[in-house]
């Protein structure tokens, strides 16, 4: 083929240099293996039900790979035909959505420029021809690395109804419980810091616990009363400290007993003791701080000093294993804040997943909060019309065993008296064979308990016979809802880790949007049962997509997407609520979520509501007991893969993070948003990707990815009633500040560490200052650790 070896367009009757021919075999021969890799694993993906396209990409890049080794002109012609059909396929599986598009056009877009720059020189003619092609391509190119860079799939909304609530802006208005208050909205009533003067935020000062882990555990939310917040670390120190500086006040170490395998503390509780003619009590422990232990301990402080409580317990703490049985370590850890209703301090604990068929029961219990004594109880195992143990029992009553456990917080309605708990599923997590009726009917459930007798009032069940480990611990939140006849429902929002989202009318458990029971797969594992329907809540938005398809595999090139597609169309895989089995198990979403242990943030003039998800699977594996004896005693993790005993149970269960070859996720990116809806129309009013891949390493030790993918995410929004959402846990370094009205992004501060923890506001009784205030201990996925709270406010 002739060639001009001096670039001016004449042509030479010469053939192509060595130096040429050499190239050409050399990137032929890397063209044939790319081909052959794309055209024997995409036979394998056709043979298992798949699409088509990497078979018939693979053969034309090893024909062009073939044909280029040779330096025939044919070469180009086969890879354009095979780039066209590649655009054609792209577009009509992804459309123009980026991250989708990225692993399909990407290596095309770089062999192109390649292959671009060889047509100019074996076709000299055509060299102008090809620099324009090379040219376009990496202006392509540029553009999407620029793009990666952009958030995409967002959703903003026009600033309507962004009038709202009139401010407080006095400290008469404390956060006084976890969520805000005890209906955990997550919403505090000010407007000092607004839209127009967000971005003037400054540190206002940080404090450090001392305690840095090896695992980043600090997920506690402070609450304020006066001039102090109140806050516990992953260990349970307990920290008061001064609002306005950041200056400790007094600090308190239980010394915990732990096994490293748990720690967490979200958060404490305050409560002002009265005495029983309703008078406020004297001295010493007046205002008691109240805090659970990873130990299993209920713990009361004097908010004043941070001395015990000596009249409280036994010395200023309850033993919370008394009743539970036999407790082995690591099977019980109370790691949510407790709730004070009415004098009573209401606890739960977590129980370890898939240890045993035999393991501490989720019973919840409320205690007096001056002293100690166990006021009811109420166990989800006591058959219907069983006595529940109540106040006339003393702490040696013994409760039901392998019962579904209520690790999040609860709320408390006063009007109403009701508290409001969310449970998790029995044991084992994955086969229900072995579970009491009682089990299987109070299971993943909002619960409402009568506050003065512990009497059962009603529930409401978001997954029958939950085999998939989505557990409700997010708190049900409160809002008024519109009952379209000029008056209001009182009602709740609950979210779970199916990703659906319920709206309940906090007096009797109905549904105020509507829901659905729908079929879904009947695989069941042997010895099992299934619910032949689920509870779709089909009048609330469905944030996360329902099915997860082939379509949706995803990796950084198509050598790990054609991988994840292959390992997808292996998996069983049925659809959402496809039951685990003895082969691989696709969950969607996997057990983290969905919607985890945060909750939801409320903004209830605007009625709007802000959801935080997540968008990664899970896949489950029901494993023989003669596979699993002898391999395993306890809990095996290692890089996203587990392995549980389930002692008794006829199977043990495998579970594994479904990830690429490059250890990242198959689920196309987001892998979590963050939404707000409208409450009154019931539908999206704006939708982001949570946060950026920066300090994320996934399985690629030490490298970053400073591109806003969107991560998943596990604590909550808060919301202001200047019409701002605050946000930290998306997994990276930064506490943002959003336009609650259209989504845009106002403000940023980077934290010296990531954050797990959902941020809260206060104002200053002192100085009326306000301050938005979150602890920064380090995400997941990132190498960098603290034990930071930081606070945030305007310029004095």
């Amino acid at each position: 083929m002739p060639v001009d070896p001096t670039g001016s367009g004449a042509q030479s009757k010469s053939a192509p240099s060595r130096l040429l021919l050499s190239v050409c075999r050399l990137l032929g021969a890397l063209l044939v293996l790319v081909g052959l890799i794309l055209l024997l694993g995409g036979a394998w993906l056709v043979l298992l039900g798949g699409t088509p396209y990497y078979l018939v990409s693979g053969a034309a890049l090893a024909l062009s790979g073939g044909l280029l080794a040779r330096a025939r002109v044919a070469s180009f012609w086969v890879f354009a035909a095979a780039y066209a059909g590649t655009i054609i396929w792209a577009l009509a599986e992804a459309g123009l959505n980026f991250w989708p598009q990225l692993p399909r056009l990407g290596p095309f877009l770089v062999m192109g420029v390649i292959m671009a720059s060889l047509w100019g020189w074996l076709v000299p003619p055509m060299r102008r021809a090809a620099r324009s092609a090379m040219a376009m391509q990496l202006l392509v190119i540029g553009a999407g690395i620029g793009a990666m860079f952009l958030p995409h799939g967002v959703i903003h909304s026009a600033e309507a109804r962004a009038d709202g609530l009139n401010g407080v802006n006095t400290p008469a208005w404390q956060w006084r419980s976890y969520g805000g208050d005890t209906g955990a909205g997550h919403f505090a009533p000010f407007t000092q810091i607004n839209r127009d003067n967000v971005s003037q935020l400054k540190p206002a000062w940080i404090f450090r616990t001392g305690e840095i882990n090896d695992s980043p555990d600090m997920q506690a939310t402070p609450i304020q009363v006066g001039s102090n917040l109140y806050f516990c670390t992953a260990h349970n120190r307990i920290f008061a400290v001064d609002g306005d500086t950041g200056r400790r006040v007094w600090s308190f170490d239980p010394h915990v007993r732990s096994d490293g395998t748990w720690n967490r503390c979200r958060g404490v509780a305050f409560y002002e003791a009265v005495s029983p003619t309703a008078d406020k009590v004297e001295g010493n422990c007046a205002r008691r701080i109240l805090a659970t232990t990873i130990d299993a301990r209920l713990i009361a402080l004097d908010g004043a000093n941070g001395q015990l409580c000596r009249d409280f317990g036994r010395n200023g703490q309850v033993d919370l294993t008394a009743g539970l049985g036999e407790m082995k370590p690591g099977w019980y850890y109370p790691t949510s804040a407790p709730l004070v209703a009415r004098g009573r301090v209401i606890v739960g604990g977590w129980i370890s997943d898939n240890q045993s068929v035999d393991e501490p029961g989720g019973v919840v219990r409320a205690f007096d909060a001056v002293t100690g004594r166990l006021a009811w109880a109420w166990d989800p195992g006591r058959k219907v019309g069983q006595q529940q143990p109540g106040s006339a029992q003393d702490q040696s009553v013994k409760f039901a065993r392998s019962t579904p456990n209520f690790w999040g917080t609860a709320t408390f309605d006063e009007q109403l008296g009701l508290v409001y708990v969310p449970t998790g599923n029995g044991t084992s997590d994955h086969w229900g064979g072995m579970r009491s009726p009682e089990t299987d009917r109070y299971s993943t459930s909002v619960i409402a308990i009568d506050v003065e007798t512990g009497r059962l009032v009603w529930h409401y069940q978001t997954v029958h016979h939950d085999l998939w480990d989505w557990d409700l611990s997010a708190p049900p939140a409160f809002v008024n809802m519109p009952d379209g006849r000029g008056g209001v429902v009182p009602a709740l929002v609950q979210v779970g880790k199916a990703g659906q989202i319920y709206v309940l009318d906090r007096r009797n458990g109905r549904p105020v949007t509507p829901v659905a029971e729908r079929p879904v797969p009947q695989t069941a594992a042997p010895g099992d049962h299934l619910s032949p329907t689920q509870p779709y809540s089909v009048g609330m938005p469905q944030l996360i997509p329902q099915r997860l398809n082939e379509r949706d595999m995803w990796g950084l090139t198509f050598f790990d997407q054609l991988a994840c597609r292959i390992a997808y169309r292996k998996l069983h895989y049925e659809g959402q609520y496809t039951p685990p089995g003895e082969r691989d198990t696709l969950i969607w979403p996997g057990y983290l979520g969905g919607m985890n242990w945060g909750g939801v943030a409320i903004d209830p003039a605007r009625k709007l509501l802000m959801v935080n998800d997540i968008r990664l699977s899970t896949i489950v594996r029901l494993v023989r007991r003669k596979d699993v004896e002898g391999k395993v005693q306890a809990n095996f993790s290692h890089a996203g893969y587990e392995l549980h005993p389930v002692k008794g149970a006829p199977f043990g269960v495998e579970l594994k993070s479904f990830l690429s070859l490059l250890g990242l996720p198959c689920e196309q990116p987001p892998w979590g948003k963050i939404t707000a809806i409208d409450l009154q129309s019931r539908r999206v009013r704006w939708q982001v990707p949570a946060g950026t891949g920066l300090e994320q390493t996934f399985n690629l030790a030490g490298v970053e990815l400073p591109v806003k993918l969107g991560m998943p995410s596990i604590s909550s929004t808060m919301m202001t009633a200047s019409g701002l959402v605050f946000y930290a846990g998306a997994n990276d370094p930064f506490l943002r500040a959003w336009n609650s009205a259209s989504g845009r992004e106002l403000w940023r501060a980077r934290l010296p560490a990531g954050s797990q923890a959902t941020p809260m506001s206060y104002l200053s009784p002192r100085t009326g200052r306000q301050y938005v205030v979150v602890a920064a201990g380090g995400t997941p996925y990132s190498a960098r650790v603290g034990d930071y709270v930081v606070a945030y406010a305007l310029p004095r």
